[in-house]
């Protein structure tokens, strides 16, 4: 039976997973913590986003130097580690009520970061995904069977107040598309 290998615990339909497992990740800085969820294969769509939907995305990305700045200080060309210390500077400031950048904007923006940081690095395409529990917006390989899903990355992040999360999920996405571990795309799935 095939499997496919999704990173971050990302997947709506949670009685399909197979087998989590937390591991550590190799970054340019150090070990970061990640979770892999292998899934039994099961029906979905998966189509190519429309280019409005493409547009909004990257005008969210366009945002993202503000809101770091507007965080942390000096941060003129943000990185992921910055975004993590915007991230984490937002949730303070919002538990106190210093700050009136709603959570759902925040998933927005730094979902599109994080996606787009994947497209942009990795060899992967947004997509929106259906199956029977909805339809998401994820990226998925190009050439590899490797989903990840970063609105619901970031959202579960600002429902659990976990920080510290974009550079190691993008070095967990990183290590599955280098791994080998994946399946390669078939002729079937273009």
């Amino acid at each position: 039976m095939n499997k496919w290998i999704l990173v971050l615990m990302s997947l709506f339909g949670v009685g399909l997973w197979m087998a989590q497992e937390n591991y550590e990740v190799e970054t340019p800085e150090g070990v970061a913590s990640a979770t892999k969820t292998t899934v039994d294969e099961f029906p979905q769509e998966v189509i190519d986003i429309q280019m409005s939907v493409l547009e909004a995305i990257e005008a969210n990305v366009s945002l993202g130097p503000a809101f770091v700045q507007e965080f942390v200080e000096g941060a003129s060309d943000p990185n992921l580690k910055d975004y993590d210390e915007a991230f984490k500077r937002w949730q303070a400031a919002a538990a106190k009520g210093e700050t009136d950048i709603a959570s759902g904007t925040v998933i927005d923006l730094f979902g599109s970061i994080l996606g787009n940081a994947l497209v942009t690095d990795l060899d992967m395409k947004w997509v929106k995904v259906t199956d029977q529990y909805g339809t998401e917006y994820a990226v998925k390989g190009k050439s590899a069977e490797v989903f990840a899903y970063p609105f619901s990355t970031v959202g579960k992040r600002v429902d659990r107040g976990e920080h510290d999360f974009m550079y190691s999920v993008y070095y967990a996405i990183r290590q599955a598309m280098d791994s080998g571990e994946h399946l390669e795309k078939s002729s079937t799935n273009d």
